[in-house]
This record gives structure tokens, sequence and C-alpha cells, in this order.
């Protein structure tokens, strides 16, 4: 089953919206700027190689920033402990189970920024598979047993 990066940016939104119910969530900046509290979601894919011929090996990277009512320690720590609590280890995104990697804390340009990786295998359609050919399926077999 495929899983496209759309569906985990979506995934991963709705789950801070359900998290974080006063706060604004963005899944893209906006020049107008941010109604604080805000945290805004990005997600980029970091790699992607083929494992064999019927699956793929995806990576990417999730970037959350969050940007606080009042630029207090404790806004920033309350948000950590909550995401902290919302990404426990596994998301599910279209009834697949994701592993989410280790958050990572920093602070870019004065934002407090999580960021972790989702590292995941997709299947190829047979029909998308190099070398697919619609072949006739057998309809009967016959065999000569020699000892």
């Amino acid at each position: 089953m495929k899983v496209k990066l759309v569906e985990i940016k979506d995934t991963i939104i709705q789950k801070l919206t359900n998290g974080f119910l006063s706060y604004n969530i963005y899944g893209e900046k906006d020049e107008s700027g941010f109604s604080k509290p805000a945290l805004l979601v990005k997600v980029y894919p970091t790699s992607m190689s083929m494992e064999n011929k019927y699956h793929r090996r995806k990576s990417i990277n999730v970037e959350i920033s969050f940007y606080s009512l009042k630029g207090t320690n404790q806004e920033e720590l309350e948000c950590a402990d909550k995401i902290y609590e919302i990404f426990d280890s596994v998301m599910i995104v279209n009834n697949r189970k994701l592993t989410v990697g280790i958050i990572q804390t920093m602070i870019i340009d004065g934002i407090l920024t999580f960021c972790f990786n989702i590292d995941f295998t997709d299947s190829i359609d047979e029909t998308e598979a190099y070398d697919y050919e619609d072949y006739q399926l057998m309809e009967e077999l016959q065999m000569k047993e020699e000892f």
C-alpha cells in the first residue's frame, strides 16, 4: 500500500489540531503572519531508494515550528511535552503504522522547532514494476514423472 507525502502531512496537522485545541495550525507559511500561538508544519522528502522491484524505501523529514503567544520558556516547555506525547513512536496514516524517529528540538531564528524523520517502505503496484508484462495464465499443466 502506498502512502503519499501529502497524506502524512495531513495526518500530522490533524494530530496537532486535536492535541492543541487553542492553537492555530498552519501547513504553509502565510506572508501575512501567524495568529499566535501557532504551529507550522513542513514535510520534506529526504530520500527514496529501490529495495527491490516491488518495494521503495522512503525517508521524510518533519519540521514543526512553535510560535508562542508570550515568548516564555513555560509555553515552550508545555508545547514540547505535548509534541512528545502526540508523536510517541508510531503514527497511523491510512491504516499504515509509521515509526517516528528521534525528535530533535532546537531554536531556529528564535523559534522553538521540532524535527524528526519517518522512514517507511511502499509497495509498488505490479503493473508499475520493472519488466512487468500481462501474461495469460496457464490453464493446464501436464507433467511426466520419470524414475
